[in-house]
Parts: C-alpha cells; structure tokens; sequence
C-alpha cells in the first residue's frame, strides 16, 4: 500500500514536472476543419482579422482584390478590387503586396512590377469597409521593392524596403501615413535577405528571414530581434536549418497563453513551391517541432490566429484559405 501511493505520488511529481518544462507545457496540437479556394485571385492569399470578419486580400490580373469570409469560410459578399490602374504607371501591374489590421483599418503595401525587380513602393489605407482613405508612395525608382515587410505596432505601421546584401530600410508611418523616420537594419553579423516577414511584441519587433533567396542555395532561416527603434536587442541567431530547401517565410505569430513563436514556409529546392511546414518554437526561440502542414506546390502562406482558430492562406496548386482548430 505504501509501495502503491509512493508510486502515484513519484508520476503526480513526474508530472508536474513535464507540464512545468517549457517545451512540454507549451505544445499544442492544430487539425485542418476545413479548405476553400480563393476564386477572385491567381497569386498571394493573405488572411486579416477586423474583429468580425476574415478579409483576404488577392491579387489577380496585376490589381489588388479583397473579399470577405466568416470563421466558417462561406464567403461574405462580392470581391472588391482596390488598386486600380490609374493608381500605377503606364503599363504597370502589382507585383507583390503585404496587408495587415490595426485600429480599424486595412493597410496594404505593394510593388510595381516594373524592370527586373520593380522600382515603385506603395502604402495603402482603407476603412474597414474597403473604402480608400489614403494612398502615398514609399520609395520610386529604387528596386528592389518585392517581397517587403509590413507589421504594425498597434501605433504606427512600418514598411520595409529590401537593401541588397544588407537588410531592410524601414519607414516609419503614423495612422495618418505621415513619415515619422527611417532606420537601417541588417549589414555586418544583422545582414538577411528578402522573403522575411516581422512580429511586434512585448516591445520588441521580431523578424525572420532567409540567409538568401536564390533558389536551392538557402539553408537557413535567421531571427533577428529589435527594439522599438530598430536597435539590435540580441546576436542574429539561426532558428532552422535545412540545406538548400528553404525560402520565403511569409507566416509568423505567437501564441498568447503557452509562449509560443510559430512560423509558416514552404520547403523547396526551386521557386515553383512545396509543401507547407509549421515550425513551434518556445518563447526562447528553441524549436519544439517542425511539421508538415500541408502537401502539394505551395508558396507564399500567410497566417492569422482568432481565438483557437488559425486562418492560413497560400497560393500555388491552388489558391487555398485554410482553417485549423488548436488545442492542447
């Protein structure tokens, strides 16, 4: 009988123990419900929540469309297509575009196609009904614009523009898209690539990135982590490795409650697109899990969580709006 209660009390204490430890306790388990497909778009399908509604945004034809979806994905009404052509150049066409939810509003920043990498930067407001408030140019005539960075800080909204064999240059917005400053960040032991993607939290902004894009040859994804105005907080860290089979992450976010930092790629060798991996990391940034989420030719996933839901939006096969439930 001692025996016997000694026991349970030895696997109570056992665990305790494991729940306590941040990699067993922070564990959770996501299952795909459901997949529609984006039919007002050909490329990039990025999900935003307005505190309602889903809103994707696509583009097709060169142009910008947003379209409703409620948590059950039944779309919410007509696309609306919200960069127009005599909002570019002559001839011109949206070449890639990054869109983010703060304070009731949408803002989108995109790029011009133009030669080689496209020279023209753009940042975009609307009001949550997909009216337009402003428009204003970041940068014109200074490629590379694509594959930029947009995040929010819950105050004002930061555009990145990719600095060749450096890093980003960052312009700082207010609500009202006036310039509030630009900061350098990269070069030296911070250099990274374009196809990264930022998170602000616990006043510090989060960006992860690959080493390069050039296809075949990345084989790593490197954290860096910045205080409020742009300064290093810590050493680049390399986060993932495997050889020549990363490229753009598109996808990050952290789970509130278990500490979780969790990211979304696309594993290949080329640029033609793979299958979508998730990657768990605890609030240290240690890897916990790196899982196939989903199989087929898939690029560009972007992810947004509403309360036990995760929303992930990809192009490729298909472009593809998916939910997963969360639990742990």
């Amino acid at each position: 009988m001692i025996r016997k209660r000694s026991l349970i009390l030895v696997t109570l204490l056992y665990l305790c123990l494991v729940w306590a430890l941040p990699g067993a306790a922070a564990m959770e388990t996501y299952t795909l419900e459901k997949t529609v497909d984006v039919d007002f778009g050909t490329i990039w399908c990025v999900p935003v929540y307005d505190g309602q509604d889903l809103v994707v945004s696509t583009e097709y034809d060169g142009y910008i469309y947003l379209g409703r979806y409620d948590q059950d994905l039944a779309r919410q009404g007509e696309a609306v297509r919200v960069v127009e052509s005599g909002d570019l150049p002559a001839g011109e066409h949206v070449a890639d575009h990054k869109h983010i939810f703060q304070n009731d509003y949408h803002y989108i920043t995109f790029s011009i196609s133009g030669e080689g990498s496209g020279g023209n930067l753009y940042l975009l407001k609307l009001d949550r009904d997909f009216n337009r408030v402003n428009l204003i140019t970041v940068v014109e005539d200074d490629a590379p614009t694509n594959d930029m960075l947009l995040v929010g800080d819950g105050e004002y909204i930061y555009v990145g523009k990719f600095m060749p064999g450096r890093g980003h240059r960052i312009y700082k917005y207010d609500a009202d898209l006036n310039l509030q400053g630009t900061y350098e960040i990269g070069g030296g032991p911070f250099q990274h690539s374009n196809g990264a993607v930022a998170l602000y939290h616990d006043e510090h902004f989060y960006l992860v990135a690959p080493a390069t894009l050039a296809p075949g040859e990345n084989d790593q994804f490197y954290l860096l982590v910045f205080d409020r105005d742009w300064l290093p907080s810590q050493d680049r860290r390399t986060i993932l490795e495997d050889e020549g089979m990363l490229s753009l992450v598109t996808a990050l976010y952290y789970r509130d409650g278990v500490g979780n930092f969790v990211i979304h790629y696309a594993r290949m060798s080329d640029d033609q697109g793979g299958p979508i991996y998730r990657a768990v990391y605890d609030q240290d940034w240690n890897l916990l899990e790196n899982v196939l989420v989903l199989e087929g030719a898939y690029n560009r996933p972007h992810a947004v969580v509403v309360d036990d839901h995760l929303f992930l939006g990809y192009d490729g096969d298909r472009l593809g709006l998916s939910r997963f439930s969360i639990s742990r």
